[in-house]
């Protein structure tokens, strides 16, 4: 994980989580706050060869699960519309299309 900004990600309060499998990263995710109340998720990423597990639903549910427990009551995020994958993942957990 050669990332310069990984301090800014995991410094309180924002949060990087990671999923392993074997001991082996295979994905991640982030929050950075936005406000008292609101953060924006960032970094969601999983390997090419661990698509189709479920582990994208798993970070983004952890990492809401993350932002409620620290009292953040709002999540927000941007992806392109090309991203479908994606999308399709965040409508699945309830995220509402603004734009």
């Amino acid at each position: 994980m050669k990332d310069e900004n990984l301090e800014f990600w995991t410094t309180p309060p924002n949060c990087f989580l990671v999923a392993t499998k074997s001991g082996q990263v295979v994905g991640c995710i982030s929050y950075k706050q936005f406000s008292s109340d609101t953060v924006e998720m960032h970094r969601l990423a999983v390997d090419l060869e661990f698509h189709g597990q479920k582990i994208g639903q798993k970070l983004v549910q952890a990492l809401l699960n993350t932002a409620w427990s620290k009292g953040f009551y709002v999540m927000y995020l941007e992806t392109s519309n090309a991203n479908i994958e994606a999308i399709n993942l965040y409508e699945k957990l309830n995220f509402k299309f603004l734009h």
